[in-house]
């Protein structure tokens, strides 16, 4: 699909714009009892989804998000520590449609069809195991604003909190083994605007 995407948008010389994410997150913390200092259990992530995309209308935008993101988690309990790392690629297909324009801002609706390839390795002491492999894809529509800086710059906020969406997910076992989930959800929760993930802040650049 994302190669449709990128053919299409060649052949109708549409304009290229740039953009992406960069995120690193770390949580730690440490704990006295009985006189004793330990570490608590830390995290740390890391997420990158550059994002090229073509306009091909005064109203229409497409383009794909590659992506990758990195969990490590450490329980850091003695003497035998666990480690347990989740590493997740994908891609992220999309489809922008323009609603409105006032002044500098612009309000869109964004279709994206993600879809994912997560695998889970645990090291406990010096021994490492493979989890089985988790494979997801999904179906969104979001409603976002746009504030253009300058002609080249625009600011995007994705409201993520009025999000519809639709996914599958499938964890294979083994040859003859699987689990799978199917969801629907729909995000508008007025109270929680700037909990973490609610809202997403990015840029992108207009050649």
């Amino acid at each position: 699909m994302a190669a449709a995407l990128f053919m299409f948008a060649a052949t109708a010389q549409a304009q290229l714009y740039v953009g992406g994410s960069l995120g690193l997150g770390t949580q730690s913390g440490k704990v006295k009892v009985a006189g004793k200092e330990s570490d608590k259990a830390s995290t740390f992530s890391f997420a990158f989804k550059p994002e090229v995309g073509f306009f091909v209308g005064d109203n229409l935008a497409i383009g794909a998000r590659p992506m990758f993101a990195m969990v490590k988690e450490n329980d850091h309990v003695s003497p035998t520590e666990t480690i347990i790392t989740t590493s997740t690629f994908g891609i992220e297909p999309f489809v922008d449609y323009y609603l409105a324009e006032f002044g500098d801002f612009r309000f869109l609706l964004e279709a994206t069809v993600p879809f994912g390839y997560s695998k889970v390795k645990t090291k406990f002491g010096s021994t490492t195991t493979d989890g089985d492999p988790e494979i997801s894809l999904g179906v969104n529509i979001t409603p976002v604003i746009g504030y253009g800086l300058d002609d080249h710059w625009t600011l995007r906020a994705a409201l993520n909190f009025m999000n519809v969406g639709f996914g599958m997910t499938k964890i294979k076992h083994d040859s003859d083994n699987f689990t799978s989930d199917v969801n629907f959800s729909f995000g508008a929760n007025m109270d929680n605007v700037f909990t973490t993930g609610l809202l997403t802040v990015g840029a992108v650049f207009a050649f």
